[in-house]
């Protein structure tokens, strides 16, 4: 597990020192982000989960949504 001076943390798979392969960032606000990632960015299926319930599962590419998702709203 890696943990960073602002408070978040990644678990997963590395890859030359960066996160590659599937796993999970949290951030200190309590956001996080389950899925692939490619070089240290969201890349392929994956999901955010953030603080306030919400989430959003999808596909990225180069650490941004790309095509269409699902996005859940906290009722």
């Amino acid at each position: 597990m890696w943990k960073g001076i602002f408070g978040d943390s990644y678990m997963g798979q590395w890859l030359n020192s960066k996160a590659h392969g599937h796993g999970v960032h949290q951030w200190k606000n309590g956001d996080r982000f389950e899925g692939s990632w490619h070089q240290c960015l969201k890349h392929g299926k994956g999901s955010d989960i953030f603080a306030n319930g919400d989430s959003f599962s999808g596909i990225y590419v180069h650490g941004k949504p790309e095509g269409k998702g699902v996005y859940k709203w906290k009722c």
